[in-house]
């Protein structure tokens, strides 16, 4: 039985990015890097591109990202990162990392909270949730490469794409809530 030559991509990669693309000098490096590592860093540009564009377009819509966000402002304003305040009393009823994360976010960004005014700048939702969707996409990228070493590649690939676009997973890594880095923590463990 003699085989038939086709003009048909042997892989879903060759099929999408082109046999020219993929045989390209640059490729041939990449190529040369371990499965697991090229799998954890394609995991984490797609996840970053799913995830993070448009993060702050719209305002804080969750009742919590709100309230944990005052937490997060009273901070940076008070600062005092060790004692969470809320209103007129101590906030003791959440871990603090979550709203230590939101502060790095708002401070990154330049709000100026410290100075006593209170002005949110301009890109404060962004970085406000911009730990959030880093660990996020952290948590994609340790999982492929797991998945990678115990599977393999391309079920590593698939579980990324699958976890990245599920809405659940796409909706609380773009939120500032306290769930993110619990869950995101498991998954990197």
């Amino acid at each position: 039985m003699s085989q038939v030559a086709t003009n048909e991509p042997a892989t879903l990669t060759e099929a999408i990015l082109g046999k020219e693309l993929i045989t390209a000098p640059i490729f041939s490096k990449v190529r040369a890097w371990p499965a697991e590592l090229r799998a954890a860093l394609f995991s984490v540009l797609l996840a970053s591109a799913v995830l993070l564009p448009y993060l702050g377009a719209v305002g804080l819509w969750d009742p919590w990202e709100v309230h944990y966000g005052e937490v997060a402002r009273e901070m940076i304003q008070r600062n005092d990162y060790v004692h969470p305040f809320w209103e007129n009393a101590w906030f003791f009823s959440k871990p603090a990392f979550t709203m230590w994360m939101q502060a790095l976010g708002m401070q990154l960004t330049g709000s100026d909270i410290a100075s006593g005014a209170g002005h949110l700048g301009r890109y404060t939702e962004w970085g406000f949730r911009l730990p959030f969707a880093l660990a996020s996409v952290l948590a994609i990228g340790l999982l492929a490469w797991a998945m990678a070493r115990t599977v393999s590649a391309r079920a590593a690939l698939a579980t990324a794409f699958v976890l990245c676009t599920m809405p659940m997973w796409f909706l609380l890594s773009r939120q500032a809530v306290t769930d993110t880095p619990v869950v995101t923590s498991m998954v990197c463990a």
